[in-house]
């Protein structure tokens, strides 16, 4: 039985794996009606001239305008949308809070499950739990209505 469901779910991952709609993660092309980028404006530049100088003339005289026209709070202001925003609870946070929760619901479990008072001890006037080897004999008996 085990051989027979196993290859039926090998079969199954195959199936979905072989299967799967092409192209899901593939980037669309960009439509022609847009409006061309620097970067691909660069790229056919460097096409079409082989001078070299020319093109690291452009480049240079572009990072200087950039350098001189250069704002510092616009840069801060890009930097801070940039970084992921925190969380309020963090991981470590959210496991405290998920034992601390399963731990004082074993320990009222316990409690209520466990707790009986003691009529008799092995040893009289002991306290069990407190003293060495005493040990309850007989527990108050619980009225179930």
């Amino acid at each position: 039985m085990k051989r027979v469901l196993t290859t039926q779910l090998l079969i199954f991952a195959l199936l979905i794996v072989s299967l799967r709609v092409p192209g899901v993660a593939q980037p669309q092309p960009a439509p022609a009606n847009e409006p061309v980028t620097s970067d691909s404006a660069d790229i056919d530049l460097i096409k079409t001239k082989s001078d070299l100088r020319s093109v690291f003339a452009k480049k240079t005289a572009e990072y200087n305008k950039r350098a001189l026209n250069f704002d510092l709070k616009k840069t801060e202001k890009e930097e801070r949308k940039q970084q992921p925003k925190k969380k309020f609870w963090s991981k470590t946070n959210t496991t405290f809070l998920v034992l601390f929760i399963v731990g004082t619901a074993a320990l009222v479990f316990l409690i209520a499950k466990y707790y009986h008072k003691c009529i008799r001890t092995n040893y009289p006037d002991c306290t069990p739990g407190v003293d060495e080897s005493c040990v309850c004999e007989e527990y108050e008996k619980r009225v179930k209505d």
